[in-house]
C-alpha cells in the first residue's frame, strides 16, 4: 500500500513539473528512444572491440560498454548490489508482510533499477543512434554508483557476519 501511495504521489508531482512528459508517460517512454532511431542525419559508426560498427548498435553493446568503461572493482560491486536489490524485491513479492522501512527500501531499489536499466536497454532494443556511448547512458551512472555502494555495504555486512560467526565458533567449545 505504501509503495503504491509513494508512486502515486511521485507521479502527481512529476505531472505538475513535466506535464508534457508525464501526461502520457508510456508513450514518452517508447517515443523518446525511438525518436533517436529516426535521426537520419548522422550515418557514422563507432569503434568498439577493435571493430568499426554501423548503426544501430548490437544488443551486446551496452553490457560490453559498461565492462570497458567502469573499473573492474566498481563493476563487481555493481553486480553484487544489483543481486542484493533483485533478491530483496523477490522476497518482497513472495512475502507481503513487511515493515515500513522495508517498503521504503524496496521503493528505492525499484527506482534505482529502473534508472539504471530501462533507458539503456530501451535505447539498444529500439535501435537508437549511438554516437560514442555516452548520450543514452550517462543518466544511468548515478544509479549505478548507488547500486555499487549497496554492493559494497552488502559485502561489508557479509564479511562482518562471517567474522562474528568464526569468532563465536572459536569461543564456544564443541
Amino acid at each position: 500500500c505504501l509503495i503504491i501511495s509513494a508512486f502515486f504521489i511521485a507521479y502527481i508531482i512529476l505531472l505538475h513539473v513535466y506535464p508534457t512528459v508525464f501526461g502520457t508517460p508510456f508513450n514518452m517512454l517508447i517515443e523518446s528512444p525511438s525518436r533517436s532511431t529516426n535521426y537520419n542525419v548522422w550515418r557514422g559508426g563507432w569503434l568498439s572491440n577493435g571493430l568499426y560498427h554501423s548503426q544501430p548498435p548490437p544488443l551486446w553493446y551496452w553490457p560490453s560498454w559498461l565492462a570497458y568503461q567502469i573499473p573492474a572493482g566498481i563493476l563487481i560491486l555493481w553486480i553484487v548490489g544489483t543481486g542484493v536489490a533483485l533478491k530483496s524485491l523477490g522476497k518482497a513479492v513472495l512475502n507481503r508482510r513487511q515493515s515500513i522501512n522495508e517498503d521504503v527500501k524496496l521503493i528505492g531499489f525499484s527506482l534505482l533499477l529502473v534508472q539504471a536499466f530501462i533507458g539503456p536497454v530501451a535505447s539498444i532494443v529500439l535501435g537508437s543512434t549511438v554516437y560514442s556511448g555516452t548520450r543514452q547512458f550517462l543518466f544511468s551512472y548515478p544509479a549505478l554508483a548507488v547500486i555499487a555502494t549497496i554492493g559494497l555495504f552488502a559485502l561489508f555486512q557479509y564479511v562482518l557476519e562471517a567474522r562474528i560467526k568464526s569468532n563465536v565458533k572459536l569461543v564456544i567449545p564443541s
